[in-house]
């Protein structure tokens, strides 16, 4: 899914709860990195993490 979101954009946003810690662990697997706090649609608050096409790779293991 990342593979071709990186066709048509350089960076992937993801926002995660606070208190989801199981999503964050996931999305750090594959390569995600913390960059800040924001509202969420809801206005709820969420850690914001992103992945950059410069650097990710397709087959991290």
């Amino acid at each position: 899914m990342l593979r071709h979101a990186f066709t048509y954009v350089d960076t992937v946003v993801f926002l995660v709860a606070p208190t989801n810690t199981r999503s964050q662990r996931a999305v750090q697997k594959i390569g995600a990195v913390p960059s800040g706090t924001r509202p969420d649609a809801s206005g709820s608050p969420s850690v914001v993490y992103r992945i950059a096409a410069r650097g990710w790779r397709a087959d991290p293991g």
